[in-house]
């Protein structure tokens, strides 16, 4: 099996919100094709590992996909309009 898990960075995010939510997780997706092996499970906990050597507690998913990261101990913690006018999900999970 190819390995597909990398953390490219950890870095600040740019200014879509006030920046009270840091370090983000975003940018996961799985091809359609892969689906239903649980590698979304396995790219939130190698990022999750990644931050908490770090040093960070706490971690943040924007994501308008409710029901998805709570399975992962996420909780939706804020809900933002977007520059589209859109809602959009804060979710937070301490590490």
């Amino acid at each position: 099996m190819t390995e597909i898990l990398q953390v490219k960075r950890i870095r600040p995010c740019g200014t879509h919100w006030p920046n009270m939510h840091f370090p983000w997780i975003s940018s996961i997706f799985v091809d359609e094709s892969a689906r239903g092996r649980r590698l979304s499970g396995q790219m939130v906990a190698a990022v999750i590992d990644h931050a908490r050597k770090m040093g960070f507690r706490r971690v943040y998913i924007p994501s308008d996909m409710l029901g998805f990261y709570e399975a992962y101990g996420f909780e939706k913690i804020n809900t933002p309009v977007n520059y589209g006018g859109e809602t959009d999900f804060i979710f937070a999970r301490d590490i």
